[in-house]
């Protein structure tokens, strides 16, 4: 959830466990203070495509021309966790690109027989076919309406 507090000419955005604060003095983004003469500031929560059990945990300030003035960059594990984009301006505007929640992906290896490989595939297929047919039925009884 994004919450969006304002006052005199101050603005603090928040989602979760992550802030953007900004006002006439201070402009924090998260962890970090910005420079003085930060123009905007981006929190970036993404995988790392390298290995999907981590995390990129990136907060970073800009000045004009998308100069980096100050960064704080770490890698974390997790078992949930959220991806996000947040960007806040010096002028109080905000924008949320990303915003998605992950969980960590699960590795489940077994041995099972041929028999019981081919049992669970059968099963899956059944599945599959049964809740094609529902589907069908209920496009096929409203038709356009749905």
């Amino acid at each position: 959830m994004l919450v969006l507090m304002t006052g005199a000419h101050q603005y603090i955005y928040q989602i979760d466990d992550y802030h953007i604060e900004v006002n006439e003095t201070d402009f924090k983004c998260d962890k970090i203070f910005c420079p003085e003469e930060t123009e905007r500031c981006e929190i970036d929560l993404k995988l790392n495509d390298e290995n999907k059990n981590e995390l990129f945990y990136i907060n970073t300030c800009y000045g004009d021309n998308d100069t980096v003035l100050e960064q704080d960059f770490n890698l974390q594990s997790y078992e949930e966790a959220e991806l996000i984009n947040l960007t806040g301006y010096k002028n109080g505007s905000v924008i949320l690109i990303t915003y998605q929640k992950v969980s960590k992906p699960v590795m489940v290896t077994t041995q099972q027989s041929t028999e019981e490989s081919f049992s669970v595939r059968v099963i899956a297929e059944k599945v599959y076919s049964d809740v094609t047919n529902i589907a069908s039925d209920i496009f096929n009884k409203f038709g356009s309406w749905w």
